[in-house]
């Protein structure tokens, strides 16, 4: 398995310049502008405030297919059956070891 950076490294060559990394933590804060820089300046589709809610239609999905691992997809796509959008940013409390504070601020 390839490193996230030596796949960065690869697709870079491949576009002539750094691909786009998106932090998900920056995009959930802020969905609709998120979003609208994504579809305005990479994807080239417009925006619409249609793409902050979610209207499910199980019946009329592929969501539940996943090959092998169909048993598995209900359990998995539990939060997406009951969802209508984007849920509000909720901050994680994350232990990290003392001994290895001065390289994480150093990230």
């Amino acid at each position: 398995m390839k490193s996230p950076y030596k796949l960065f490294r690869e697709v870079e060559e491949i576009l002539g310049e750094p691909p786009l990394v998106l932090d998900s933590t920056d995009f959930i804060k802020n969905p609709a502008q998120s979003l609208k820089v994504l579809c305005n300046n990479y994807l080239g589709v417009t925006f619409s405030e249609k793409m902050l809610s979610l209207v499910l239609d199980l019946k009329n999905s592929n969501l539940f297919y996943t090959g092998d691992l169909l048993p598995y997809a209900k359990l998995w796509y539990s939060q997406v059956r009951n969802s209508q959008g984007f849920m509000p940013y909720k901050e994680k409390e994350v232990e990290f070891p003392e001994e290895l504070l001065p390289l994480l601020e150093e990230c």
